[in-house]
């Protein structure tokens, strides 16, 4: 839509991309927007590691140190959310 100035800024239209590789080639999953969300947020869910405990033995206490060292290494991606807030007018 023409305003007629020539410096008006050029508006696209919003889209959100998936890609997940479920096959040796990953194929995008796209959603367009037929409008622009007025807000979009993301947020990331980290790995939760286990509570501490406390050990009487010190060949448990090693063993299980050992265990935890392992067990800190992030073991997958973090959970992704995606929220969008889009207002319409129908007036």
């Amino acid at each position: 839509m023409a305003t007629g100035y020539t410096r008006s800024p050029k508006l696209l239209k919003g889209a959100l991309i998936q890609f997940s590789a479920p096959m040796l080639i990953p194929i995008p999953n796209i959603i367009i927007f037929q409008y622009n969300p007025e807000t979009m947020t993301r947020q990331l869910n980290s790995w939760k590691p286990h509570e501490k405990v406390v050990y009487e033995n010190a060949e448990e206490a090693q063993k299980a140190a050992v265990n935890l060292m392992n067990e800190l290494s992030q073991p997958f991606d973090p959970e992704e959310t995606f929220s969008l807030t889009l207002e319409l007018d129908a007036a």
